[in-house]
């Protein structure tokens, strides 16, 4: 008891100590976050040897304001870490975003941060490579049905806004009504006076969350995409060349990959300030929860220590009533299934009696009239030669002749299958020792058994399948036995299919060696449990038990295959179908002379 109290002590404190080094570790990790190098690029009084004047182009999904006023975004960190590497300093001449009036400025500067390469800007600018990829999609009014792709931004269901980069590349291919600014077009279907718009995503997805257009959604995605770079003036190619090879000295030293994961990863929603304040506040939170976690992770245990003391002094009782109830429920069960089994053979050896009676005078009658269709037939064609067309039973005689045989047979046929029907009945029902060891094949008892089980076989599955083996040994038992056997296995298949279109395949065939013969049955149903797999051969186990099952059919099964030195094995996996295979040794003709 001492023992035990100790090591739930160390245990305890293993638990806090380690809660606490996590404690530690989000607050040092925090801190770190929060006091991060400062980008000394931003700062106006470090001296550089040069400046360049740049602004922000009139679109610009990476660029934005935090809510201090203070520009930041992917193209901000990229421009300050190649003015870094450079040497040179970036003045903006512009830093209201959210002013449309000061983005249509055209401000007289060195370099665009964020422009699209097109035929208008390629006359004044030359580009470096790009730095991003925007693609367009289309938005429309929600409940609107896909448009033709055919046929984007044509006819008056469509609106394109004409300050925005999909009209200045594609105006010449589009006919339909315009709209000022990307917003207005977001209106115009948000007021029903327009069905869809094309516009780059991010702006599309950005307005309509600003604008709190609930009728209006992203509808899907296009092939069409923008790329964006550096635009510097023509007659520049110094600023040009400290651009590009900042890019290129970028992407070699990695810089470009971890500035581009900070922000594109990010999808342009946090600014570093912001990411800062989270990085706090998410400490805060996780200092408290992790504490609040301790205090329940120790009053947990004391819980669990009680409890497990309590219920130690039930279990053995519980486990003692558990066996007595199954025992007497075993009882139960012989007694019913004893019941029921002696009931069916009554009932069975009645019914087959009764149905033999009126179906043997059928089957004679059916034959005595064949022979008498066969002898009137020579006078009846001899009438049609000579008379012509006559009717009888409302048909005509050509007609009827060339039905009548196949009527008959037919029929003849049906009253033989109700005979064979109710004899293998009887073979089934008729007490053991019969015929214990008679020689016979195992198709012959697999096609005996497939009489009593071929309905049910064609409501279970739309895709049996049965392949039987040519030449096979015979084997030496009862027939009538394996045949129950071989019933109780394929209705078993059939209550395991989930549904038709899950498939059945029956296999019998001779083992490589010649020395035993098998009946391999495969469904695609729902599978047995690992857990269960063992136990579906013992007495009384059913998962069945609520639809009627006894847990008898498999025990008795195996039971009269190990009796003829044979053997039941099973392959299963819940979800995936299970295998069973029969096996029974091969009759050789030895065996005869020791007998």
């Amino acid at each position: 008891m001492v023992m035990t109290k100790l090591r739930d002590v160390l245990f305890t404190r293993k638990i806090l100590f380690l809660v606490l080094l996590c404690i530690i570790a989000c607050i040092f990790f925090a801190i770190y976050k929060y006091y991060e190098g400062t980008d000394f690029s931003k700062n106006p009084y470090i001296f550089y040897e040069r400046s360049i004047t740049a602004r922000i182009g009139a679109y610009a999904p990476y660029a934005f304001m935090d809510k201090g006023g203070t520009l930041d975004g992917y193209v901000m960190d990229l421009t300050y870490a190649i003015s870094r590497v450079m040497g040179v300093r970036v003045v903006l001449l512009s830093r209201r975003l959210d002013s449309p009036t000061e983005l249509a400025k055209k401000h007289d500067a060195d370099v665009v941060l964020c422009m699209v390469k097109t035929p208008v800007t390629s006359k004044e600018y030359d580009f470096t490579a790009p730095y991003a990829t925007h693609t367009f999609s289309i938005f429309a009014r929600k409940g609107a049905p896909p448009p033709d792709m055919d046929y984007i931004a044509q006819g008056e269901a469509w609106v394109v806004n004409e300050d925005g980069v999909y009209h200045e590349l594609y105006g010449e291919r589009h006919d339909c009504p315009l709209s000022g600014t990307a917003e207005e077009a977001l209106h115009d279907i948000a007021q029903g006076r327009r069905m869809y718009t094309i516009m780059e995503t991010y702006i599309g997805k950005k307005l309509i969350e600003e604008q709190a257009l609930d009728n209006v959604a992203f509808l899907q995605g296009t092939n069409i995409s923008v790329e964006y770079a550096y635009a510097i003036r023509k007659g520049n190619p110094n600023i040009f060349d400290i651009f590009s090879n900042g890019l290129k000295y970028l992407h070699s030293s990695g810089q470009f990959n971890k500035i581009q994961h900070k922000w594109l990863e990010k999808r342009f929603l946090l600014t570093k300030r912001n990411l800062e304040q989270f990085f706090v506040y998410a400490a805060i939170a996780l200092t408290i929860i992790l504490l609040s976690a301790v205090a329940m992770l120790i009053w947990s245990h004391v819980l669990k220590e009680q409890v497990r003391r309590r219920t130690a002094e039930l279990k053995q009782e519980i486990n003692e009533r558990r066996k007595a109830e199954s025992r007497l429920r075993q009882s139960q069960a012989q007694l019913v299934q004893a019941d029921k089994m002696a009931a069916v053979g009554t009932l069975a050896s009645g019914i087959a009696h009764e149905i033999n009676n009126p179906n043997g005078l059928l089957l004679l009658n059916l034959v005595f009239i064949q022979d008498i269709l066969r002898d009137i037939r020579p006078y009846l064609d001899t009438h049609f030669e000579k008379e012509g067309n006559f009717m009888i039973a409302g048909m005509p005689w050509p007609q009827l002749r060339d039905t009548l045989d196949s009527m008959m047979e037919d029929s003849i046929q049906a009253s033989g299958h109700i005979r064979d029907i109710v004899d293998d009945l009887k073979e089934f029902v008729r007490k053991s020792g019969d015929s214990p060891s008679e020689l016979f094949q195992l198709n012959d008892a697999l096609e005996h058994s497939l009489r009593f089980v071929r309905n049910m076989i064609k409501k279970s599955t739309s895709r049996f399948q049965m392949r039987t083996g040519r030449d096979m040994p015979a084997v030496k038992g009862s027939p009538r036995k394996i045949g129950q056997v071989l019933i109780n296995l394929i209705i078993n298949a059939c209550q395991a299919l989930e549904h038709p279109a899950q498939g059945l395949l029956l296999e019998t065939g001779t083992s490589s060696d010649g020395r035993s013969v098998f009946f391999r049955l495969t469904d695609e149903g729902c599978g047995i449990s690992a857990e269960d797999l063992p136990c579906i051969c013992d007495p009384f186990f059913t998962t069945k038990r609520a639809h009627g099952g006894t847990g008898l059919g498999l025990s008795v099964s195996s039971s009269i295959v190990e009796g003829y030195g044979g053997s039941l094995s099973f392959i299963s996996e819940p979800g995936q179908g299970t295998t069973v295979t029969l096996t029974l040794p091969a009759h050789r003709p030895q065996d005869t002379c020791h007998d």
